[in-house]
């Protein structure tokens, strides 16, 4: 996936030294520079771009500015960075939800944080995960999960279709990319709460209802993971880890009748 940036910014060297250290995302690709209020405007309509690298303090107006004529002419503003020499500008940034607040000179790891989270936002807004495999690159539906598992320094992902797709990758890596959905109940099982069946915290034991893992036969391939925990009645059980019980109870339980 490419992703296109666009930089409102007076300062050539800052700019410059922008694009140099995005040379190193290999998935972004630059669009244009700009310092004028109107144009950069018009630069965003045209080029659309995933996210925007905004300066504060710009000839003859601000970012913030910038933001309030630009929901003039969006409903959905693209991702923004908020670039500035000046800290004082934070509490103002974060009321402007803007998703990173980078103080100049930029510094890399800072930028990386920033890049990282700007991916977590999209991965969660496309509602897909992208896995590579041995075979390649699958994409799959977050809805279509039901569970992940940890498997050593691999981990699973159990689907509906009743597909079992093993990464060279552990929980811990994936686990930011998913949506609200999701609940890590223990440190080698993530759930999809809309298969919760029965939730019993005196036992610190959750079951999850598949369709059609009750007539899958034991032999099979894909069921080989998952006999630990399936229970008489082809129910998933898990066991609740002690440091998850609490989050899992509450977040079960929210808003139940």
């Amino acid at each position: 996936m490419q992703y296109k940036y666009l930089q409102i910014e007076d300062n050539p060297k800052a700019a410059e030294s922008l694009d140099l250290l995005m040379s190193e995302y290999e998935d972004f690709i630059p669009t244009l520079i700009s310092c004028d209020l109107n144009e950069g405007i018009k630069a965003i309509l045209t080029h659309k771009p995933d996210l925007i690298f905004l300066d504060v303090e710009l000839p003859n107006f601000t970012g913030f500015d910038f933001l309030t004529k630009l929901r003039q002419h969006l409903q959905e503003l693209p991702a923004i960075i908020m670039t500035t020499a000046h800290e004082k500008y934070a509490l103002s940034a974060v009321n402007e939800e803007i998703l990173y607040y980078i103080i100049k000179p930029l510094d890399p790891d800072e930028l990386f944080k920033a890049i990282n989270k700007f991916k977590i936002k999209k991965a969660r807004e496309k509602k897909s995960i992208l896995l590579k495999t041995n075979k390649g690159y699958t994409f799959l539906e977050l809805k279509d999960i039901f569970l992940i598992q940890a498997s050593s320094n691999y981990t699973y992902f159990f689907t509906l279709n009743l597909e079992k797709i093993l990464v060279s990758k552990t929980l811990k890596d994936y686990e930011p990319y998913l949506s609200e959905e999701f609940l890590r109940v223990h440190k080698g099982h993530i759930i999809n709460k809309n298969f919760i069946k029965t939730f019993n915290s005196s036992k610190k034991k959750i079951q999850l209802s598949i369709p059609g893992l009750k007539d899958i036969d034991k032999s099979n391939d894909f069921i080989l993971p998952l006999l630990d925990d399936l229970n008489e009645d082809n129910l998933i059980e898990i066991s609740i880890g002690d440091a998850y019980l609490n989050k899992v109870k509450n977040t079960v339980l929210y808003n139940k009748i």
